[in-house]
């Protein structure tokens, strides 16, 4: 049996991925007998560890379709809203007493949930991830509420750039575990994870306000880590320890069947764990720190509240406390937060988008996943995750290419424009459709592929080992077995969020 290490553990986080809803089943989805008719090879299914059988279709493909204003559809992740929580996080987790430091030491369960003093664990780490996410969730949202703090958090990174594009700060993002040291100027080192988060951070103000000065910081920035790079040879170069992995970039360079990956970890992983106050958790809270008394308890859930929109940093296997494992993950740690807003805007910018030619075909406007999205090329309309139906209502005049995922059969995958059917014309792992004019509502349609998924292996420090089995329909975990103990992960229902408080919401 395979031994399960953490890297094991995060791989198949971000492949087998989580989903918890409050109140979800806790068994198994009861679905009908597959007929042999239905039986679809296993090697259709790409991108998860484990083993990957039973594969099956269990919601064909409809042959005739109404249009988007007569049906009434299941609700899907709200992309938006997500955005409108990371907001309430954004805005209010940064302490003004503290120079707007954001808290890196978030346990949820805690009373205070938060360290009182400053966090030696966020320079340069928690806040250049954030400081990025401030443009991201604005574009998505549409809120511009917290602009004040939002400049003062800008203003607190570019204090950590020196005249010449130098980056520094103290070790103590490296150095988590040692959280009550005190820091002195001499312990200072050039930090390159705060100079390369703080040059995407210029280069993104730049190119949205047109500021000459971010450009010329962020070139100082630039021609200083240049000095750093090893360069083993003329023409290219790296940086020790460096590394970069973005699915949604593989997808982009040529290998569609990546965006799966994409969608995913999203529906499974990242929305689930956005983190909201429910009347459960207030309950918990509440039981849980009782010996406090109901003034500190008070002031607690105040400040939880405050982290509202930021992503959880764990999950379990099966349940949110990892009750498999017998570990209690309730830990929202800073850097995990914006990691997962970032997440959110990777799958937001991607769901459509116009390319010029590449590999992934000729010009055009490209919808890679099925997710709600109003953009300028179209609107696109989501019917998962019961129905495998994909709609854009086309905004400019083009070329659109519509993809299916990629393990849905392609005899199976049938198009339309309007309700009226017309002939699968396949461009590469898209189906294209040409000379379309705005207002053409565009649609595909392909089965449902329901199969089951095996991980396993053995774990550290005497632990039990660790056999999961995954029920997915299409690009969704509904099930999995054994099932949760405490709070469920995995639902046959997306998990829709309530409307964050209205003060982050300003227009």
């Amino acid at each position: 049996m395979k031994k399960i290490t953490t890297r094991w553990l995060i791989g198949f986080a971000a492949l087998a991925l989580y989903n918890p809803v409050a109140g979800a089943d806790k068994t198994p989805v009861s679905l009908p007998p597959v007929s042999a008719s239905e039986i679809v090879s296993q090697n259709t299914v790409k991108g998860l560890t484990g083993k990957v059988r039973d594969v099956a279709v269990r919601a064909p493909a409809p042959t005739s379709i109404p249009p988007v204003s007569a049906v009434e559809r299941s609700a899907d992740i709200d992309l938006q809203r997500m955005a409108q929580w990371a907001m309430n996080y954004l805005i209010r987790s940064p302490r003004k007493e503290f120079d707007y430091e954001p808290v890196f030491q978030a346990n949820l369960m805690n009373c205070p949930p938060v360290p009182g003093g400053h966090d030696v664990v966020v320079a340069c780490d928690t806040d250049a991830r954030m400081d990025w996410e401030w443009y991201y969730m604005r574009e998505i949202s549409g809120s511009m509420a917290g602009k004040d703090t939002e400049a003062a958090f800008h203003k607190r990174m570019l204090a950590y750039v020196r005249a010449d594009g130098t980056v520094l700060s103290h070790p103590g993002c490296y150095n988590e575990g040692d959280i009550n040291r005190v820091y002195m100027e001499k312990d200072y080192v050039y930090h390159v994870w705060g100079a390369t988060k703080i040059l995407n951070s210029l280069a993104e103000d730049f190119r949205r306000t047109g500021n000459e000065r971010s450009k010329e910081t962020a070139r100082k920035i630039m021609l200083r880590l240049k000095m750093l790079a090893v360069y083993p040879v003329p023409g290219r170069c790296y940086f020790p320890a460096g590394m970069m992995s973005n699915a949604a970039m593989i997808a982009r360079g040529g290998h569609p069947e990546y965006f799966d990956n994409v969608e995913r970890y999203l529906r499974n992983r990242i929305s689930p764990c956005q983190f909201v106050v429910t009347p459960e958790f207030e309950a918990e809270y509440r039981m849980v720190n009782r010996a406090c008394g109901e003034e500190k308890i008070w002031q607690g859930l105040e400040d939880v509240r405050k982290l509202q929109g930021g992503i959880r940093s764990c999950c379990g296997l099966n349940d949110i406390e990892n009750s498999i494992l017998k570990g209690t993950y309730i830990m929202l740690a800073g850097c995990c937060a914006p990691e997962g807003m970032r997440a959110i805007y990777t799958t937001w910018s991607h769901v459509i988008d116009r390319y010029p030619a590449s590999k992934l075909g000729p010009a055009g406007v490209y919808v890679n996943m099925s997710f709600n999205r109003d953009s300028k090329w179209g609107r696109v309309v989501s019917f998962m995750p019961k129905t495998g139906r994909l709609t854009v209502k086309a905004g400019v005049q083009d070329d659109f290419f519509l993809r299916p995922p990629h393990w849905a059969p392609r005899d199976q995958v049938k198009a339309f424009v309007g309700s009226h059917a017309v002939p699968v014309q396949w461009s590469g792992d898209y189906v294209g459709f040409t000379g379309i004019k705005i207002g053409d509502e565009l649609t595909i349609v392909y089965p449902l592929l329901h199969f089951l998924h095996e991980a396993g292996g053995t774990w550290k420090n005497g632990l039990p080992s660790v056999n999961v089995t995954y029920e997915w329909l299409g690009n969704m975990v509904i099930a999995v077995d054994p099932p949760a103990a405490k709070t469920p992960i995995f639902s046959p229902e997306v998990r829709i969020l309530p409307p964050p408080p209205a003060e982050v919401l300003e227009k």
